[in-house]
């Protein structure tokens, strides 16, 4: 009779799934032990898309840890020589997100958003005002209407209140 062991290569794989089935626990017990949970409000109950997002987190936590378990393990980037982190642009994007929350209420998404969008843009090196500024409003008008209509959750509509 032949032993077969399992021999992982590199066990600091595991703190990946640990942290999806982790985050999957959560959800599915923040989700149950909500009061709103059970409140129908349309077709869908609230908690639908939270227990699916803890159900996709979970398979995927299983899936890495079945194929950890088999031999596989993650290859890491080779990049390019002398490549490092752009740590501008990721504290732009930071300070952009929070400039977005801080005037979300006083102007309202359509303004912000588009505002943050567009420092997204800059921060990762697009430098073509027009174009950008064109994206960021469609892109900050389509959210908003998508949010209303679509999810029949209102955004603030700040200083565009009476025109949206």
């Amino acid at each position: 009779m032949s032993e077969s062991r399992i021999r992982v290569e590199r066990p600091s794989e595991f703190v990946v799934v640990a942290l999806l089935v982790g985050i999957a626990a959560v959800l599915v017990w923040d989700t149950v032990g909500s009061p709103d949970a059970v409140a129908p409000q349309g077709p869908v109950t609230t908690a639908a898309v939270p227990l699916i997002a803890a159900t996709v987190l979970g398979l995927c936590g299983v899936g890495i840890a079945v194929d950890l378990l088999r031999g596989g393990q993650g290859v890491p980037d080779e990049g390019r020589p002398g490549e490092r982190t752009n740590w501008r642009g990721v504290l732009s994007v930071v300070a952009a997100v929070a400039l977005c929350a801080a005037a979300l209420e006083a102007v309202g998404w359509v303004v912000a958003g588009a505002v943050l969008f567009y420092l997204c843009l800059y921060a990762f090196g697009s430098r073509q005002p027009a174009k950008d500024l064109v994206v960021s409003v469609v892109l900050a008008i389509a959210s908003f209407y998508l949010f209303y209509l679509g999810l029949g959750i209102p955004l603030p509509p700040g200083v565009l209140a009476g025109v949206l």
